[in-house]
């Protein structure tokens, strides 16, 4: 994640290669296979994800610019009138001045825009963890279709030699007609399901080849959902850790800039100073001509104009201070209900695992043993399958959830790549 120690370095960074030619030359490859990859791939390709950093940099060097004396005035005049006169002295004046604010003021200045830098900084951390929740719950829907379609194929074939059998049995007049017909209907519907599942895994791909910023045809084959768990303790880990969460910090930083402003309304109330220096050639002394002087501007509260803007800035510093306040009881509400949908999603495909799918594999392994045998009827293997088939599809979505829980509790956290749970446990794995 981009945070502020890296601000030192954008200026040096954006010198020797743009972020347009960066981008480029990072994309240009073809995309690597699993979630985590498309991650961080879209990381560096998602254009509006390189929106934000060019508004850091935009901003880091708004920064690089603040703090500093505005530029001196040199004003040069004549006097018109003794132009092409030889009997008179030809008049100028030339006029040198600087304006000077009070002490305080630069740093003021500076420290304001430091704080902007850092809440584009942590909005770009946002845009990070979001753009991370969403590729990883677009992989999540992709590969679990493309899953149903394997499962929907392995029972078109079961069903297909179901129909041969009960056609085999019709014949020799050991069955009925009826159990031909249902099963065919049986993989007819299949098919149909099959045609469903095959276009929305392409709007899948094209999800995320949006977001990863690639073509959907440079995406191959899905590969299995990451079987990597968050670390034990893990929601007293991110609710220790809740200060640290982009979203906080972003708006610490615009708190801390209000402050900043309202200090320079403060500021308001003293003079600015302009020191001046003229030389002008129409005194016949030469030791008039010569006028040096200072000036400065006189901050009445005419009307309560600056009584006004400091009462404004401070509210508007107290919103921000609500907002985070309000932030951070939302946020530890997400991780707490992302924690307990993550634990209630694995210890449903543990189930599934453990129980349910060998139970289903058992019983229709059963049911047609005793169906090729002539002992079951016809009706107990269509159940048999039927329920094999939804087991499976159970497994599936459970798998799913599973990962999209670990993905929900992953961003409720702050965390954009599965690695960075490491950070919560000082590096541990």
């Amino acid at each position: 994640m981009l945070t502020p120690k890296l601000l030192p370095v954008l200026a040096l960074a954006a010198a020797l290669l743009s972020p347009a030619a960066r981008a480029q030359s990072d994309c240009d490859a073809p995309p690597a296979p699993g979630s985590e990859s498309l991650v961080k791939r879209a990381l560096a390709c998602n254009p509006g994800q390189l929106a934000l950093d060019a508004r850091v940099r935009a901003q880091a060097e708004r920064t690089a610019a603040s703090g500093h004396l505005d530029d001196p005035k040199l004003m040069l005049g004549v006097a018109p009138r003794t132009l092409g006169q030889d009997e008179v002295r030809k008049g100028y004046v030339v006029e040198v001045s600087q304006s000077l604010p009070w002490p305080g003021v630069l740093e003021l200045r500076r420290a304001l825009e430091e704080a902007g830098t850092d809440s584009r900084a942590f909005e770009y951390d946002q845009g990070a963890v979001r753009l991370a929740l969403a590729l990883r719950l677009a992989y999540a829907d992709w590969h679990y279709r493309e899953r149903l379609i394997a499962i929907n194929r392995r029972h078109q074939s079961l069903w297909r030699t179901f129909v041969d059998s009960s056609r085999a049995r019709y014949a020799a007049g050991s069955g009925g007609k009826a159990a031909v017909l249902q099963a065919r209907h049986e993989e007819h519907q299949l098919h149909l399901d099959e045609l469903a599942l095959t276009q929305a895994v392409a709007r899948d791909r094209s999800r995320l080849a949006r977001l990863a910023n690639i073509d959907p045809g440079e995406l191959s084959a899905s590969t299995p959902l990451p079987q990597r768990e968050p670390p034990a303790g893990s929601l007293t880990l991110a609710l220790d850790s809740l200060d640290t969460q982009p979203q906080l910090q972003q708006l610490t930083a615009e708190e801390t800039r209000k402050s900043r402003e309202l200090e320079l309304a403060e500021k308001d109330r003293y003079p600015n100073f302009s020191v001046l220096a003229r030389h002008n050639n129409q005194w016949a002394n030469p030791d008039q001509r010569l006028f040096v002087g200072v000036g400065f501007n006189l901050p009445l509260d005419i009307g309560g104009k600056r009584s006004a803007r400091e009462r404004s800035l401070e509210a508007e510093r107290l919103a921000v201070e609500w907002r985070r306040r309000d932030a951070a009881l939302a946020l530890a509400d997400a991780l707490r209900r992302a924690e307990s949908r993550h634990r209630e999603a694995s210890d449903t495909l543990h189930m599934y695992r453990k129980d349910l799918l060998p139970l289903a594999e058992e019983s229709l392994a059963t049911a047609r043993d005793d169906f090729a045998a002539g002992r079951g009827d016809f009706l107990t293997l269509l159940v048999a399958e039927r329920n094999l088939l939804k087991v499976q599809r159970g497994f599936e979505t459970a798998e799913r959830d599973r990962f999209a829980a670990l993905a929900q509790l992953t961003a409720a956290a702050g965390l954009v790549l599965l690695d960075d749970w490491n950070s919560l446990t000082g590096g541990g794995k």
